[in-house]
């Protein structure tokens, strides 16, 4: 058996952030984890912070911080088509943790 065969897959994680503070908060996981999984890979949903951490983020944040029913239903036909490519994008990538 060949180093890289043996070699485990990085862990993958998929993170999802709904909006600024979460996206900083985050950016923080994201670093804290990279100390104990340095190959880790991170992709999801986020903003700035957890992109300039390291995540590949699907969508950001920004899409999804609406406020009240009236916005929400304006925006529910976007909103189920983004909740739809993002389900496939994480079933096709198979992330080891999910955190939301």
């Amino acid at each position: 058996m060949t180093a890289a065969a043996a070699a485990p897959a990085p862990r993958r994680f998929l993170l999802i952030a709904g909006e600024a503070s979460g996206d900083l908060l985050g950016a923080g996981l994201i670093r804290a984890l990279r100390e104990r999984h340095p190959d880790a890979e991170f992709a999801g949903i986020g903003g700035d912070a957890m992109r300039k951490a390291g995540c590949q983020t699907w969508f950001d944040c920004s899409e999804l911080a609406l406020m009240g029913l009236v916005e929400v239903l304006r925006h529910l036909p976007r909103l189920l088509r983004l909740r739809a490519e993002f389900r496939q994008r994480a079933l096709a990538w198979r992330p080891d943790v999910a955190i939301g």
